[in-house]
């Protein structure tokens, strides 16, 4: 997050708590910002960017697989997109190592933070249950029941191992989960028609939280179709909670048969995106804001590369040297 002390402070409710908002977009050029340049982890990425080392790093990308400078160098670059990888390797940082960050541990909440896989299986889970339950409806079984989901199903039994908090291969780079019996959040990146946008999901008021940098820049249809899998997702929380024993666990809830509420972030909780290619930092750094508690700082597209250098930065400070028989 590239820090600016010249502010106008404007506050503005955000999820039961305050969010300052900063309003100034000039690029940071104050003493802060300046420190940070001029830091020892900024001073030895770029020295690894400029000697054209052909060193690989462990960013936590899959198993055995390690990336050069050119990872780092197209997380920098303003005029890609930023992947599905690029976002988990930020994330992770968050999960791993709040503090790495900046953040306190007083400051954290009971939360956990999901990578983009838990988003893939959800998806999966929704189309089998939908299938499931068009079958039902056609035949005329369980009309009117609560839509059900197959434990028996390859997606489901991997959701119900990563929320059990049970060890997934697929995530190793991640370290060892909690179950979510012992958190009230989970935190995720949501990736629908190549746009990404963060996600709340509240265990406790059984509410989805959409914060999407893009909200007032579609019209209806292109809304309906990217949050599409989102509705499908309020319909499967229940069911999923119900087959991982949550609420045999946390007898201070009652289990919710019902379609969870979805509500969406307002203009003045989120940053504003008008590009096509800002969505993977902004989503990196509205995660940051959620889990360290920060105020929301104005960033926009006109200094979006500081906003990426400073990612890249993280990514490449937080990861370790891959071994060398693999550089």
């Amino acid at each position: 997050m590239c820090p600016n002390q010249r502010v106008t402070v404007k506050k503005a409710k955000a999820n039961n708590k305050f969010i300052t908002i900063r309003r100034d977009v000039r690029p940071p050029k104050d003493s802060e910002f300046d420190t940070y340049m001029n830091s020892k982890h900024m001073k030895a990425y770029i020295a690894y960017l400029e000697s054209g080392s052909k060193e690989k790093r462990d960013c936590g990308t899959g198993m055995c697989q390690y990336e050069d400078a050119s990872y780092f160098k197209e997380v920098e670059n303003p005029e890609v997109q930023m992947d599905v990888q690029k976002i988990d390797s930020y994330l992770r940082i968050l999960h791993l190592s709040p503090e790495f960050l900046g953040c306190h541990p007083e400051a954290r909440e009971k939360y956990l933070i999901y990578p983009s896989i838990f988003c893939t299986f959800l998806t999966a889970a929704s189309e089998s249950m939908y299938h499931n339950n068009k079958a039902s409806a056609i035949s005329g079984e369980d009309k009117g029941k609560m839509e059900k989901l197959n434990p028996k199903n390859d997606a489901v039994k991997i959701l119900i191992d990563l929320l059990q908090g049970k060890p997934v291969e697929l995530i190793e780079s991640w370290g060892q989960l909690v179950p979510i019996t012992a958190v009230d959040k989970i935190y995720v990146v949501w990736l629908a028609h190549e746009h990404f946008y963060p996600l709340v999901i509240d265990l406790v008021r059984c509410e989805v939280w959409l914060i999407d940098s893009l909200a007032n820049q579609a019209n209806e249809v292109k809304r309906f179709s990217r949050y599409e899998v989102t509705m499908c997702l309020r319909r499967i929380l229940p069911a999923l909670l119900q087959l991982t024993g949550f609420y045999d666990v946390r007898k201070d809830l009652k289990p919710v048969n019902r379609e969870w509420d979805l509500r969406f972030a307002d203009k003045d909780q989120c940053f504003e995106q008008t590009d096509g290619k800002s969505c993977g930092p902004f989503s990196c750094k509205m995660m940051e804001v959620l889990v360290i508690r920060r105020q929301l700082p104005n960033i926009t597209e006109k200094n979006m590369k500081y906003i990426r250098r400073g990612i890249a930065e993280r990514i490449f400070s937080f990861s370790k040297p891959a071994p060398k028989e693999t550089s």
